[in-house]
């Protein structure tokens, strides 16, 4: 019986994801060199028109591609998720210090610093970057920081606008050092930085004293 109009073989979701997932190391090792649909096809083993077949243009396979790391990505957004069970402070250091530790060309610099490149390259891929790279990372932190302002760890606040004070920081001094070569010029230790920046929030988002309390604003007599 032949397939109806429109509908796809049935392993065509399998293939394209294979596909999409054959360019992530060339996305991730490219640097500020893009690659284009040529090079992207030749890093996956076809032809160009393999992949206009299954992502229509350039766009289209850089969205695929990541779609795919976000799924790769999703058992780190589960252990960022499990850091409330754990002190505030030491959750912290450890999600900061995983950011560090991971910032290499083949993890989250290949990542996240390529998804940067072409999100600020291309607007029609912006969207797809924030979406399933950006967002996760800070939706997952996010979790974590209300998780401790609703347990009185960190007073209460606005936890998107705190967890954007905790990552930025980190995040720039990151780029800064690699994807930027700061490190030629302005060398920084960023595990020093990662230790007053963790001190200084945790004292910037310190919970209220109780009434009464030492500390507290005194009682109008």
């Amino acid at each position: 019986m032949p397939r109806p109009l429109g509908r796809k073989n049935a392993d065509h979701h399998a293939r394209r994801r294979d596909l999409a997932r054959a360019v992530l190391p060339i996305i991730r090792t490219s640097g500020a060199n893009r690659p284009s649909l040529r090079e992207l096809a030749r890093a996956a083993g076809v032809q160009p028109n393999t992949m206009r077949h299954y992502f229509g243009d350039r766009d289209g396979v850089i969205t695929a591609a990541f779609v795919e790391l976000r799924a790769l990505g999703d058992p780190h957004i589960k252990r960022t998720i499990m850091l409330t069970s754990r002190p505030v402070d030491e959750a912290l250091r450890i999600f900061l210090g995983e950011l560090v530790g991971a910032w290499t060309p083949e993890g989250l610099a290949g990542v996240l610093g390529a998804g940067l490149l072409e999100g600020l390259s291309d607007t029609a891929v912006g969207p797809a970057y924030v979406e399933h790279l950006l967002e996760p990372t800070l939706q997952s932190a996010e979790h974590v920081i209300e998780s401790y302002m609703n347990d009185g760890e960190l007073r209460a606040g606005d936890p998107r606008g705190a967890t954007l004070m905790l990552i930025a920081p980190i995040l720039l001094a990151l780029l800064h050092q690699h994807e930027l070569g700061g490190a030629g010029c302005r060398p920084l230790d960023v595990h020093a930085l990662l230790e007053q920046h963790v001190q200084a929030f945790l004292r910037a988002w310190a919970p209220e004293p109780a009434a009464g309390a030492p500390g507290s604003p005194a009682e109008p007599a």
